[in-house]
């Protein structure tokens, strides 16, 4: 999802500028990136111009994702996309982390929690079938990123030379 309540974190602006970079096209998925409730994500799936956008997006043959870590310094918190409970809640039913608003555990599978209900993107199944690049930067996000490379999903991994010393570490 690419609407956001808050103006300094701007996916449309990181879409963009990824394109202008490498010389594609820029594409938004035109929703929140996490919906009230599974009715709402139900409504907002209906659309035509949501599934447009992921029929794009499931025709890709390289993805680039980013992985973050379930801490109160997440970025899910910081713009306020996840309550305090929801984290609390999302930890206790063993998630560790999150990539395209799917919380998964310290094996890489999608744990069993309502907010995985709640998210308009690309699933598991979906990021199977391409080729995708995991996007990590910073230490703190170590924890999801080991997790993630778990779940075999990812076929390459971008990340900075700390968290990279930080998973050969923990290996």
């Amino acid at each position: 999802g690419s609407l956001t309540a808050n103006s300094s974190y701007n996916p449309f602006e990181v879409v963009h500028a990824f394109a202008r970079a490498t010389g594609g096209e820029g594409f938004v998925l035109p929703v929140p990136f996490i919906v009230d409730s599974p009715s709402d994500r139900d409504v907002l799936l209906s659309q035509r111009t949501v599934q447009q956008a992921l029929g794009i997006a499931r025709a890709t043959t390289v993805a680039y994702i980013s992985i973050g870590e379930l801490t109160e310094g997440s970025l899910l918190r910081q713009q306020g996309m996840i309550s305090a409970s929801e984290l609390a809640a999302l930890r206790a039913a063993g998630a560790v982390g999150d990539t395209n608003g799917i919380f998964f555990d310290d094996d890489g599978e999608a744990v069993a929690h309502p907010m995985n209900a709640r998210t308009i993107a690309l699933g598991f199944d979906d990021l199977r079938a391409a080729r995708v690049v995991a996007l990590v930067a910073g230490v703190a996000k170590a924890r999801a990123a080991r997790a993630f490379l778990r779940s075999g999903i990812a076929k390459g991994l971008i990340v900075d030379g700390d968290t990279a010393l930080q998973l050969v570490a923990d290996a």
